[in-house]
């Protein structure tokens, strides 16, 4: 076996780095809806990412299912049926009942990706129920 001499190694080490191509980046691509647009009629998509709403508004007064989830992620591509199947079958017998929503946690431009930054695996389901003393919008007189 040859050794290779010092001066030529050191040589092909600095035109490798000085010759190199500069780093490789990519902007995030725009996030896409994850479910099928039929399923706007019994769940909300929030796609991208948005979430201040949705806590601000939806779910201190309704009792809301959410679904965070990476839309690359096989587990959450696999639960998605799952979740769509039982966000039909509430909107058929129980509508209005529970509100349903997904919300895409791994866009980074998104408010959930920005606040949640800590969540290492997807999917994540939670059931928040409502504020105990808030009922259809009006705090109770507790």
């Amino acid at each position: 076996m040859s050794e290779i001499p010092t001066k030529t190694f050191t040589y092909l080490l600095l035109n490798c780095v000085t010759v190199s191509s500069p780093a490789k980046i990519q902007t995030a691509s725009s996030p896409q809806p994850f479910f099928p647009p039929a399923a706007s009629r019994y769940l909300q998509d929030n796609y991208n990412g948005d979430y201040a709403d949705l806590a601000r508004n939806t779910i201190p007064y309704v009792p809301t299912f959410v679904f965070y989830y990476a839309p690359w992620d096989s587990e959450s591509l696999d639960a998605r049926n799952e979740f769509l199947n039982v966000a039909h079958y509430f909107h058929n017998t129980e509508p209005g009942l529970i509100k349903f929503v997904g919300v895409n946690c791994w866009y980074v431009n998104g408010q959930c990706r920005q606040n949640y930054k800590s969540m290492s695996h997807f999917p994540i389901f939670v059931m928040h129920a409502m504020s105990p003393t808030v009922r259809c919008g009006h705090k109770s007189a507790t």
